[in-house]
């Protein structure tokens, strides 16, 4: 499995939990909900890692599939980095 097949799944990961994360509704002190949360972080940083490597990999012939999961890796993390991390009045009461 070459990376840029790798960084295509961490995407579809990512986009599939964010997916999950905004649309199933959850109980205020659900662990799904940080579940979630830690797989939009761990697949927004791995796959924005890998469609990196892709990139670079490629050199000045990048594909347009690498920048499209590039970008959409990105996303994922920037995401990723604006979820509160907790918030104690909601989360654990």
């Amino acid at each position: 499995m070459n990376i840029g097949n790798m960084a295509t799944g961490l995407a579809g990961l990512g986009l599939a939990a964010v997916i999950d994360l905004n649309c199933r509704v959850h109980s205020p002190g659900s662990r799904t909900i940080w579940r979630e949360r830690d797989v939009i972080a761990f697949s927004g940083i791995a796959g924005t890692s890998l469609s990196l490597l892709q990139c670079i990999w490629e050199g000045r012939d990048v594909s347009a599939r690498s920048v499209i999961t590039l970008a959409t890796n990105a996303s994922i993390l920037f995401y990723a980095l604006q979820l509160p991390w907790g918030d104690p009045m909601r989360d654990f009461t």
